[in-house]
C-alpha cells in the first residue's frame, strides 16, 4: 500500500496533528496490517485525501501491489489507462465514449496527470514492461507448443 519514494522525492518537514484515541488505534491497526509505520501510513492517507479533494473524480485503489490513481465512479479504470487512451484518441469526447467516462472526469484526469506527471509516466512505463514480458512469455509458450 505504501509508495516507495525516490531519492529525488520532495523534502519532507515535520508536521504535528492531534487524533482521537480511536483514530490513533485505527491508524496503528491499519499500519500493522500493511507492515509500515503509522506515520508513513498517515502521511500517505493525508496526501491521497488532499489529492481527492483537489480532483473529486479521482480516488486511489490497490492495483498490482501498489496504490494507483483511479476514477472514483469507475474504480476499475486507472487514470494512467485513461491518459493513454486520450493520447491515442482524436478528441476527449472520443476517448470518453470509448472508455464510457464523462469528458469532465477525463479533464480532471488530465489535470491530475499534469500535476503528477512523473507518477503516471512511471506507471505507464511499468505497464509497458509488464505487457512486453507477458507477450514474450506467450510467444515462448506458442513456439514451444508448435514444436
Amino acid at each position: 500500500m505504501v509508495r516507495k519514494h525516490s531519492a529525488q522525492a520532495t523534502a519532507r518537514r515535520p508536521f504535528s496533528l492531534r487524533l482521537a484515541d480511536d483514530g490513533i488505534r485505527s491508524l496503528q491497526e491499519e499500519a500493522a496490517r500493511y507492515r509500515v509505520a503509522p506515520r508513513t501510513l498517515a502521511q500517505e492517507l493525508l496526501e491521497e485525501g488532499l489529492r481527492m479533494r483537489r480532483y473529486p473524480a479521482i480516488a486511489f485503489a490497490d492495483r498490482g501491489g501498489r496504490r494507483r490513481a483511479v476514477f472514483a465512479r469507475f474504480p476499475r479504470l486507472r487514470v494512467a489507462q485513461a491518459i493513454e487512451t486520450a493520447r491515442a484518441s482524436a478528441s476527449l469526447a472520443e476517448a470518453g465514449d470509448y472508455l464510457a467516462v464523462p469528458v469532465a472526469d477525463l479533464e480532471q484526469a488530465i489535470d491530475y496527470y499534469r500535476a503528477h506527471r512523473d507518477e503516471i509516466d512511471r506507471e505507464l512505463d511499468l505497464d509497458r514492461t509488464e505487457s512486453e514480458r507477458a507477450e514474450e512469455a506467450w510467444r515462448a509458450r506458442s513456439t514451444f507448443a508448435t514444436r
